[in-house]
């Protein structure tokens, strides 16, 4: 690890949903550039993964979790099948929050037991995400 390397982690460890474009801009490199390190480090194992601690607002009637889009839809459709699915979901009246987390990787809030995310056929994977409560 470089300096350039040691800023993009520091910056993704003060806020790890800042998006490489962003990161990109405040070091002042070509995003290309960003991308390439980011995916290097993750490659070699610097950078294994992305925490969320969630607040106090997450009670026992709000899940959450991580979704991964099946790679082959990304190959053949690129943006568009990340795009569908987060369309998809924001029309959902359970769904409190959604957002887009990786390449692949869709961050999902929702209320009650009437959603499930396996109805999805573009997903492959869910991480179900517990609440890790904290104290004052």
């Amino acid at each position: 690890m470089d300096e350039i390397d040691t800023k993009i982690v520091n910056i993704l460890k003060e806020d790890a949903s800042t998006p490489l474009s962003k990161i990109a801009d405040m070091i002042g490199i070509p995003k290309p550039t960003v991308y390439l390190r980011f995916n290097k480090m993750k490659e070699e194992g610097v950078i294994l993964g992305f925490n969320i601690v969630l607040g106090r607002e997450f009670n026992g009637q709000r899940k959450a979790a991580i979704l991964h889009i099946k790679d082959y839809l990304l190959s053949d459709m690129g943006p568009r099948a990340m795009k569908k699915v987060g369309e998809r979901l924001s029309k959902r009246s359970e769904v409190v929050f959604a957002a887009k987390v990786s390449r692949n990787s869709i961050f999902v809030i929702w209320e009650g037991d009437s959603f499930d995310p396996r109805t999805y056929e573009e997903v492959i994977e869910i991480e179900l995400l517990q609440p890790e409560v904290y104290k004052d």
